[in-house]
């Protein structure tokens, strides 16, 4: 459920129908209004902090921002299913040398020359 307000509040925000500086509502205030748990709010908000496309200001109130980087949303939601699949291949044994060979391998398939301990892309 949270991850569906992401997605909608990130949406919003990139469609102009909600303007960067907007005082989003309290997380009980949201939680509220859409008849969901207040931890569903407090987890979305967070994310968008994480994000870059809310930050506190010193009342404590949540603003919405857009971000420095467009890719942004897209990284948000990828490193959770990243950590998550990453932690599934320790816990299954993999080794961490195997996984970043696999990752290089990955990125080369991809048309991204990078070897692991190189620093950047291209």
């Amino acid at each position: 459920m949270f991850r569906q307000l992401y997605r909608q509040l990130v949406r919003a925000l990139l469609a102009g129908e909600v303007s960067p500086g907007t005082i989003l509502p309290s997380a009980r205030q949201l939680a509220s209004d859409l008849g969901v748990h207040y931890h569903t709010v407090n987890k979305t908000y967070g994310l968008l902090r994480r994000d870059g496309f809310a930050v506190l200001n010193r009342r404590k109130q949540l603003r919405a921002r857009l971000p420095r980087s467009p890719a942004a949303p897209y990284l948000g939601d990828w490193a959770e299913r990243q950590e998550k699949l990453l932690h599934e291949a320790l816990d299954s044994g993999v080794r961490p040398e195997e996984i970043m060979r696999r990752l290089a391998t990955l990125l080369r398939r991809a048309g991204v020359p990078w070897r692991p301990g190189q620093t950047g892309g291209k």
